[in-house]
């Protein structure tokens, strides 16, 4: 169960946000281009304050652990338990 709402969650992230470039216009003309990119996914969920020092779980080889499902919310689950958070 674990493993199927993380990917439903990456599912949506890819299909509504993903390469798609949000255009924001702040109160003093200020422009902002907005991308969403799938090595940036990993980040979003924050995981790089779960997986501290350890660059496997960020960027592309985080987004590829989440496809593989060797990233799942029970396993974040367990190594947040092991580490005594």
């Amino acid at each position: 169960m674990g493993s199927y709402i993380l990917k439903s969650i990456l599912k949506n992230y890819e299909q509504e946000l993903c390469d798609k470039v949000f255009k924001y216009e702040l109160n003093n003309k200020f422009l902002i281009d907005l991308v969403f990119l799938k090595e940036n996914f990993c980040h979003l969920l924050g995981l790089q304050h779960l997986y501290k020092n350890d660059n496997r779980y960020l960027g592309i080889s985080g987004y590829q652990l989440i496809v593989n499902e060797e990233i799942t919310i029970k396993s974040m689950k367990n190594h947040n338990d092991a580490i005594g958070n």
